[in-house]
């Protein structure tokens, strides 16, 4: 009767009691992140569809990121067959389950990322109309999109055949070939770091030359301070990748990589929904980062217009419906007077000359061409 050997020979200098299993960290991890990051993104899209009553690309962008990341089921999975567990108590069967595992939370994992991080991107352009600040937002977008998109097809036809992958018998094959998935790796850690450099260094310009509160100046720097806490995750994460690489006991040593992957998705994820949860915290919380922005070397009176609560809906989409090109910057967006609750959204973009002023105060910044429209709305 045949036998289903193990997948290699404990090392003689190994004193740990047999069954050894860290899987456990991987599963608290992921379960833990994913509760934290539903609420955020359920927050987000709440806040977005009943708040200020704005649905864009970006929220469906970090929606479907979401759902990339829902693979705790796979992580559990993927648990008991191998990862958290030293490599020579496996069986090769069991072995090869996890590589296909792999496979299946790798790809999850590089899709789900850039579409968190395009979402953020979504987000700035509709913070400025300046046209090299569009362009380069456009290149990240492309970029990101191109490193995932090979990153995807690397990892399921890194081999060829592509069953080479996961197995065993057919890798053994001469007339197999596999890439250097190491190098690949590396390379997409690599990409990863230099796209969240980016998306951090972005906005600095445009948000620097914003005049206000201090307040909300520590919350912006309080989201950019996640957007550096990311890299740094990043960066561990590639160091474990680098450790995972050189190391006998693949299954073991996975853990970590996959920890780190998961804090830097979800993290993402949070840094992503931030900006927009400013609306529904002042709603429950008067007073809470109170509004307030104006143009460099330029102040405005805030205008107050009482509009009906049923026409909210009109008043924060009126400007596209008379030829309008504009965006909406929520992240200073709410403010209360007279006890009645009102909603101030600031819009960037280019008036057409036919468009009507529609109880809105029009702010001309003669450095950029653009019009800054601020309007206030009740929504109580």
């Amino acid at each position: 009767m045949a036998t289903n050997p193990t997948m290699g020979t404990k090392p003689p200098d190994y004193d740990e009691p047999f069954g050894a299993y860290i899987g456990h960290r991987l599963v608290t991890t992921a379960s833990v992140c994913m509760a934290i990051s539903t609420i955020f993104v359920g927050l987000r899209i709440w806040t977005r569809r009943y708040v200020t009553q704005i649905l864009g690309a970006d929220d469906y962008l970090i929606g479907t990121a979401w759902v990339g990341r829902l693979t705790i089921d796979d992580i559990k999975r993927q648990c008991r067959y191998g990862t958290g567990t030293h490599l020579w108590e496996l069986r090769e069967d069991t072995y090869v389950i996890f590589l296909k595992l792999q496979m299946v939370v790798g790809t999850f994992y590089t899709v789900s990322l850039p579409f968190a991080k395009c979402s953020i991107l979504a987000f700035y352009l509709r913070l400025s109309q300046e046209r090299v600040f569009r362009i380069l937002v456009y290149l990240t977008i492309g970029f990101i999109a191109s490193y995932a998109t090979s990153g995807v097809l690397v990892i399921i036809f890194s081999c060829n055949p592509v069953a080479g992958s996961w197995d065993l018998d057919v890798a053994a094959l001469k007339t197999t070939y596999c890439i250097n998935r190491p190098i690949n790796y590396l390379a997409q850690s690599s990409f990863n770091i230099f796209s969240d450099l980016v998306i951090i260094l972005l906005p600095v310009r445009t948000i620097w030359g914003l005049h206000m509160p201090t307040t909300q100046r520590l919350s912006i720097i309080a989201i950019f301070a996640c957007g550096f806490f990311v890299c740094i995750v990043s960066i561990i994460r590639l160091e474990s990748i680098i450790t995972l690489l050189k190391s006998p006991d693949l299954t073991w040593d996975t853990t970590d990589v996959l920890i780190w992957s998961t804090i830097e998705s979800h993290i993402t994820i949070l840094c992503a929904c931030a900006p927009h949860l400013k609306p529904l915290v002042t709603r429950f919380i008067p007073g809470f980062l109170r509004s307030g922005i104006s143009r460099p070397s330029q102040s405005y009176p805030h205008s107050r217009y009482p509009t009906n609560p049923r026409s909210k809906s009109h008043a924060l989409h009126s400007s596209s419906r008379h030829g309008t090109t504009s965006n909406e910057f929520e992240l200073y967006g709410a403010d209360f007077d007279d006890g009645r609750r009102t909603m101030t959204v600031v819009e960037s973009g280019v008036r057409a000359r036919d468009s009507k002023a529609d109880s809105q105060e029009s702010i001309l910044d003669a450095s950029s061409k653009q019009v800054y429209v601020t309007r206030t709305v009740h929504v109580s």
